[in-house]
């Protein structure tokens, strides 16, 4: 009965977690209209490698951000952040009309011959605007390191922990049900 009880508790506050959780993200007011979002993956190319000796030592890569406005007015002043593994960060500023999708590049270099996770994320300028979910998102790709041109990333998606845990609590409250 204390089990039936405990797995009870469980899945309603998992359950109120993941209700707080969407209505924070959509319950936020879209305060000047505009609204941002990755278009598609981020895409890389290499554009420059390094010898030393006849042996690639550093790699340069051309990588390409694309973030579109599906609202109905003009963004606030947005941070394009292009991050790695070790901290370094390249930034880059811009508006983005309504309806308007941008390519934002960047050119990105690296001496370490092993693949690279980058995190590229967007947030108004402005450090005292109101950051929601219709001006502020980041996502998760990797470069190959490979003298290849044109290899595709692959992104991250953060989302999937939340239905991984609730089939979990689900499957568990029907096995224990199934048991009574």
């Amino acid at each position: 009965m204390k089990l039936k009880n405990s797995i009870l508790i469980l899945t309603i506050v998992f359950m109120l977690f993941l209700f707080c959780q969407i209505f924070i993200d959509t319950g936020l007011a879209n305060n000047n209209g505009a609204e941002l979002s990755f278009e598609k993956e981020p895409t890389y190319e290499l554009i420059n490698t390094i010898h030393r000796g006849g042996d690639p030592i550093g790699w340069t890569y051309k990588i390409d951000v694309y973030i579109k406005n599906s609202g109905n007015s003009r963004s606030e002043y947005t941070e394009i952040n292009l991050t790695d593994e070790e901290g370094f960060n390249l930034l880059k500023y811009s508006y983005f009309e309504p309806g308007e999708t941008k390519n934002i590049s960047f050119i990105w270099s690296t001496l370490s011959d092993i693949d690279q996770k980058i995190t590229v994320s967007y947030l108004p300028e402005n450090k005292n605007a109101v950051s929601n979910v219709y001006n502020k998102d980041s996502m998760d790709f990797f470069i190959i390191i490979e003298d290849k041109d044109e290899i595709p990333a692959a992104s991250t998606p953060g989302f999937l922990i939340y239905i991984l845990l609730f089939a979990v609590f689900i499957i568990i409250y029907v096995k224990k049900k199934e048991k009574i």
